[in-house]
């Protein structure tokens, strides 16, 4: 079957096929999921499109999608695709303000949401003249607006209104998708201001499930845990992949929960952004230090191989046969338990959405976790580039995937070319003159690619610090650095304009309770904590270690801790966790100019303000 829109993939996977277990949600970690046939999907799809007809939906219509990850999540996209709809699904994180931005730029006719909490704040958001028509709430008792309608409800009555030629109707609209047809809104996350509309053709994101197939490789046998919000459209695409190969798809609907659910899932595949992969070492790590000493030994000495291992295998492709043997050996003993705790079936890993840190991917490789990282962005549906599993080359992004182009410009922007690039900013026609250049995407990001075009993005195109000496510095490494340690959550680099560097630090203060209690140190609260002299010693002697080695330009030379961390719903990070750098430096205005006055008679020595 020719596939060339993502009504065709739900023919191809769903329509075609009766699976047992064409999906599954996981709410219980001491459970197995709870699975649906592909012959329910198939119902419940028709149904909801009955329903959405029998409402006056029409082609080019908006939907906004305000959903938790679960099968239905599927279904209503599907059914609203054939309905010739224009879904937009949101963060379920986003402030009032950010929801009614979007509702103002596409003015949604109906609405999908998941429960009473989110109904009343998409209530609050449209207030009384940007509230969709229909409302549908998966979650039934107490629906609060006049015309919102329980997900149950609003199936029967698409299964009444649907008659005799329901199914002969339902698969002519199927049929009518046309590849250039908008399918989606995806809404950037607003780091550098107003949040803008994605318009993604059905073309656009099939030919990026096509392409990253060619690389990745699934099948029927498959089991992909699906955690990530589907609104981003990393998740969206990967599971357009999972759909297509008909593997089984488990949706987790908290993805903090996600690790919790490997060992009752037992998944083959799973996509995830670098923080899942930096904890699952942090696990292990945890364990490690739980060992006797012999056991320990035995875990290092297993760790060494594989690093040995995965050097020679980047290096020269071929690895010597006492190496083998030797990696085999520790594969038996010790890698072997430590996938048996993550499920015991994951072969295929995937990192996007940031940067997935060299020594982070290193020792997943070692641990043979072989993690892909790969590269992309909304406007590119999102896959630009990705490490093929035979090639894989970490502390890169892999090369361009089949039919896209890369080129880095003369500043070192990367731009982009491909049948992945989007129509259209969704009514911001100045935005998309722009973004696009002579055909070509400008990313905002800054990269290089090697001789074998394996490309590395180091930063944001903005967001580059540059100093008042001159120095260029990409704050993406040095932060994400910081934050590989464990009493280290988040970290914001500042240096523009400036003689040095300082940084905002957000502790973990889990771990760091446990640092401060083998210190000695006792505080009533958080802000005690941060202010007593050990923590703060133990705070600098960590960055001094993490950055060692680094050129004397990158060292942070002074820092300030904060008692409270950085969330979507303070509008200090966007829903997918970047932080948003203008909102912090002026809501930490004070305390940054604090960090540059300089000390009598020492203007150079570092400070710390808690």
């Amino acid at each position: 079957m020719t596939v060339r829109t993502l009504c065709d993939i739900f023919r191809h996977s769903v329509l075609e096929h009766d699976r047992p277990r064409a999906a599954g949600l996981a709410s219980d970690p001491a459970r197995p999921p709870t699975w649906v046939p592909s012959s329910q999907i198939a119902s419940c799809v028709e149904h909801l499109f009955h329903f959405w007809v029998s409402c006056g939906v029409r082609p080019g219509d908006r939907a906004l999608l305000w959903l938790r990850n679960r099968p239905e999540w599927a279904m209503a996209d599907f059914s609203l695709l054939a309905a010739g709809a224009i879904d937009v699904p949101i963060y379920l994180t986003l402030a009032a303000s950010d929801v009614r931005t979007i509702l103002e730029n596409c003015r949604p006719r109906l609405a999908v949401v998941d429960d009473a909490d989110l109904e009343a704040r998409l209530l609050e958001a449209a207030g009384g003249d940007l509230r969709p028509e229909v409302v549908v709430r998966f979650e039934e008792p107490g629906c609060q607006g006049e015309r919102t309608i329980p997900w149950r409800e609003a199936l029967v009555a698409g299964e009444r209104s649907g008659g005799t030629e329901g199914r002969r109707n339902f698969e002519a609209a199927l049929t009518r998708a046309r590849p250039d047809d908008v399918a989606t809104l995806i809404y950037t996350s607003g780091t550098t201001g107003t949040p803008k509309g994605v318009a993604l053709t059905h073309s656009n994101l099939v030919s990026n499930v096509l392409s990253c197939l060619k690389i990745i490789d699934l099948g029927v046998n498959d089991v992909a845990l699906s955690f990530l919000p589907l609104c981003h459209v990393y998740e969206r695409m990967l599971d357009y992949c999972y759909w297509l190969r008909r593997a089984g798809v488990v949706y987790v609907g908290d993805p903090r929960t996600a690790g919790d659910f490997l060992p009752c899932v037992r998944p083959t595949a799973l996509g995830a952004v670098p923080r899942f992969y930096e904890k699952v070492i942090e696990r292990i790590e945890a364990r490690r230090r739980g060992l006797g000493p012999l056991p320990r030994r035995l875990f290092d000495w297993a760790l060494r191989t594989g690093h040995e291992w995965n050097s020679w295998r980047e290096q020269t492709g071929a690895v010597p046969p006492g190496l083998r043997l030797r990696h085999r050996l520790a594969g038996l003993l010790v890698y072997r338990r430590i996938h048996r705790a993550l499920g015991g079936n994951l072969r295929l890993l995937i990192s996007g959405g940031a940067a997935l840190a060299k020594e982070v991917a290193d020792t997943l490789w070692a641990l043979d976790l072989r993690v892909l990282q790969g590269y992309g962005l909304s406007e590119t549906s999102p896959v630009i580039t990705l490490n093929p599993p035979g090639r894989n080359r970490n502390g890169t992004a892999g090369p361009p995937i089949p039919g896209t182009q890369v080129r880095i410009a003369d500043d070192g922007e990367i731009l982009v070319r491909g049948p992945g690039i989007m129509k259209e900013y969704f009514r911001s026609p100045e935005a998309t003159r722009e973004t696009m250049v002579e055909g070509w995407l400008a990313t905002g990001d800054v990269g290089a690619l090697d001789a074998d075009g394996y490309l590395t993005v180091t930063d944001r195109k903005k967001e580059l610090l540059v100093t008042s000496g001159g120095k260029n510095i990409a704050p993406s490494p040095i932060e994400t650095r910081l934050e590989r340690n464990p009493i280290i959550a988040q970290t914001m680099l500042i240096g523009n304009d400036r003689k040095f560097l300082s940084a905002l630090i957000v502790p973990d203060f889990n771990a760091l309770r446990e640092e401060a209690k083998a210190l000695g140190v006792t505080a009533h609260d958080r802000e005690s904590l941060i202010e007593h002299p050990r923590i703060l010693q133990l705070y600098q002697d960590r960055i001094d270690q993490l950055l060692a080695g680094w050129a004397r330009f990158k060292q942070v030379r002074r820092f300030t801790l904060l008692a409270n961390e950085w969330t979507p719903e303070s509008g200090e990070v966007t829903p997918t966790l970047k932080i948003r750098r203008r909102v912090l430096l002026e809501r930490y205005r004070e305390q940054i100019e604090l960090m540059y006055k300089e000390t009598a008679g020492d203007p150079a020595a570092t400070r710390h303000e808690a």
